[in-house]
């Protein structure tokens, strides 16, 4: 076979071009360094966003579930959870007006009622232990809402006895 025959003079590829040709064929050959050590990353991209898209999924799922339980709890345990969410605002508002008492009288006071308040979570953790062992009891929970009610009002005075020092 003669190429001749099959081709004329200007059918030919020139000397650069068949170089451009060769290149081309060497670089679709020799593999590509990924970049980040991903071979493709258009697959690691998708994949990053399909976790991201399947932990908000999940995230919105575990809420949506606890909202539908917390409808149907008992009234007592959401009772407490209104208590506790309560006393844990108070407490966060607790360190800014403790900083402004000034005087000893009122640092005594202080330290009483911060007495008081860790003498009502003993009281409330250990009657909780014994919730947690046993049944919620009308005696249990009306004892336990008396202890939240102690702490809610003496958070309510010392956070009062700091406006009225400042």
């Amino acid at each position: 076979m003669n190429p001749d025959q099959f081709y004329g003079r200007d059918d030919r590829p020139t000397r650069s071009t068949k170089q451009r040709i060769w290149r081309s064929i060497d670089n679709v050959l020799q593999p590509r360094r990924p970049l980040l050590a991903v071979s493709d990353t258009r697959s690691f991209i998708y994949g990053i966003a399909a976790s991201f898209l399947l932990a908000l999924s999940g995230y919105g799922l575990y809420h949506m579930v606890d909202r539908f339980t917390a409808v149907d709890r008992p009234a007592e345990l959401r009772f407490d959870a209104a208590y506790q969410s309560a006393i844990q605002e108070l407490e966060r508002v607790l360190p800014v007006t403790s900083g402004t008492f000034g005087g000893d009288p009122s640092e005594e006071i202080l330290e009483a009622r911060l007495q008081e308040i860790r003498l009502i979570d003993a009281a409330i953790r250990e009657l909780r232990a014994d919730i947690s062992r046993t049944d919620l009891s009308p005696v249990t929970q009306a004892r336990l809402r008396q202890l939240y009610g102690l702490k809610l009002r003496t958070l309510l005075e010392i956070i009062e006895q700091g406006e009225r020092q400042s």
